[in-house]
């Protein structure tokens, strides 16, 4: 079969993938999983033509390759493709490439065992005796994406030599987990906006706040929201561009993308929003972005981060992200709600796996569960009921005493 339906059950959850698997002369040459069949036929049929027609092939070249070819490979023709603010966070890990004794090794030797030594020279490196870092676990993911791109486009019989141990090496400090409860309550949600309507500084942040808290963006899409894009007599909102912020300048640019095909979405508004943006229009012309600081320019992340942290502080709250406001969108509207579907929709996920870890599966739990677990157990029986049950145990154990 060229394509396969396969189940998996993760966490008691099933779930369905289709696997696509090319075949030349009987050997499988490449392979290939999806989330539907279409695009897992489409792949199969594409990648199959062009073995068919000579595209592909494994050569001499290909296996006499090292990884330094390889690297260089994939800058000239994968990285370049990247966003911009994908090129700078991935460049700043390419160190731990570029200087290491992995470079040298050919890529049909790169096994395991290379890939422990590597390790290993990164626990000799420099910076990790930084404070901040606790993990090489980036460094590893941008290797595995790198080997994950010759194998597609190099060489297919090549195996990807990451396996479980590495990534556990990866760690070389205790890392605290998140917190079961990583959203705001309600109530900390009215503390924490109140104390940044309170501030001299620019309420523009109180209202981003808002914003965010009210519709789940994330704060690359509130700070790219446009007022082209802002229909509030329909009360919703196009969420079709983003900011992305210089990793070094920290300069912030508008750009009509978004994270993912699917973050592009329509966002219900409020009543709440909708008086807040129709106020912030009166005060605007109405039109670029929707959220701009003093000088009418485009936010900084890091005062964004800047502000919201300070509030956190000043309220004793544990919480240090901009981030948070998604995650407490995501709980809270489906506590509201019950509808995994539509929160999912609202968030922009792509799979509800997604939405579930923003929006907590307790929040799945309705009360007549409770209800109906103290039912069951009958703690809280009628007054009659419980005094038949103390004559009946009075009785018993009357029984018993008489008998010894």
């Amino acid at each position: 079969m060229a394509v396969t339906k396969r189940t998996r059950k993760t966490k008691g959850r099933t779930k369905t993938i289709f696997h696509a698997e090319i075949y030349v002369r009987g050997v499988r040459i490449a392979d290939k999983t999806f989330e539907t069949a279409a695009s897992a036929h489409t792949w199969h049929d594409q990648e199959k033509r062009r073995w068919e027609s000579g595209q592909i092939s494994v050569g001499p070249d290909a296996e006499d390759m090292t990884f330094r070819d390889c690297l260089n490979g994939y800058l000239e023709e994968a990285f370049t493709r990247l966003k911009k603010s994908s090129q700078q966070s991935k460049a700043t890990r390419l160190v731990s490439l570029n200087e290491s004794p992995v470079m040298n090794v050919r890529m049909r030797d790169l096994g395991p065992m290379v890939i422990d030594q590597w390790l290993s020279w990164l626990h000799r490196h420099p910076t990790k005796t930084n404070p901040g870092r606790k993990t090489f676990l980036l460094e590893l993911e941008l290797l595995t994406t790198i080997l994950t791109w010759y194998r597609n486009e190099r060489d297919p019989m090549f195996v990807v030599p990451i396996v479980k141990r590495h990534r556990e090496r990866c760690h070389y400090k205790q890392v605290q987990a998140r917190r079961p409860d990583y959203f705001i309550k309600a109530s900390d949600v009215q503390r924490w906006i109140n104390w940044l309507r309170r501030q001299r500084r620019n309420p523009v942040y109180y209202r981003l706040a808002t914003f965010m808290v009210l519709t789940g963006a994330r704060v690359s899409e509130a700070c790219g929201l446009c007022w082209d894009s802002v229909e509030l007599e329909s009360a919703m909102a196009r969420i079709v561009r983003s900011v992305s912020w210089d990793h070094w300048t920290r300069e912030p640019t508008l750009e009509f993308s978004t994270k993912t095909e699917e973050s592009v979405r329509i966002v219900p508004l409020s009543t709440d929003i909708v008086d807040q943006l129709a106020l912030m229009r009166q005060g605007s012309a109405g039109s670029g972005p929707v959220f701009q600081d003093r000088n009418g320019e485009l936010l900084r992340y890091n005062a964004i981060q800047s502000a919201f942290n300070a509030g956190f502080k000043a309220l004793g709250l544990p919480w240090r992200s901009t981030h948070i406001c998604r995650h407490t969108f995501g709980t809270l509207a489906l506590v509201a709600t019950r509808d995994l579907g539509a929160v999912q929709a609202s968030l922009g996920h792509r799979s509800r796996a997604m939405t579930e870890r923003y929006a907590k599966t307790v929040a799945l739990l309705s009360t007549d569960t409770a209800e109906k677990t103290a039912q069951l157990i009958r703690l809280s029986a009628p007054d009659h009921v419980q005094n038949h049950v103390l004559e009946v145990e009075a009785e018993s154990r009357s029984r018993v005493e008489s008998r010894n």
